[in-house]
């Protein structure tokens, strides 16, 4: 049987094996969010940098 890249073909496949199908999904999103934990760890800080020299970081220095 060729594998076809179709909304039907791909609903036959999950319906005829679904748990292979929600173990594809959890693999995903595990990988996803540790894709987003590496690659946004510096975003994703409450510490709180000025850039450069603003009014407001020199105020606070006084």
């Amino acid at each position: 049987m060729a594998f076809s890249i179709s909304p039907e073909g791909l609903a036959r496949r999950s319906a005829r094996r679904p748990w292979i199908t929600v173990g594809i999904w959890v693999a995903v999103l595990v990988v996803a969010f540790l894709l987003v934990g590496s690659l946004l760890e510096d975003g994703l800080t409450t510490k709180f940098v000025f850039t450069g020299s603003p009014e407001a970081q020199r105020g606070l220095e006084l």
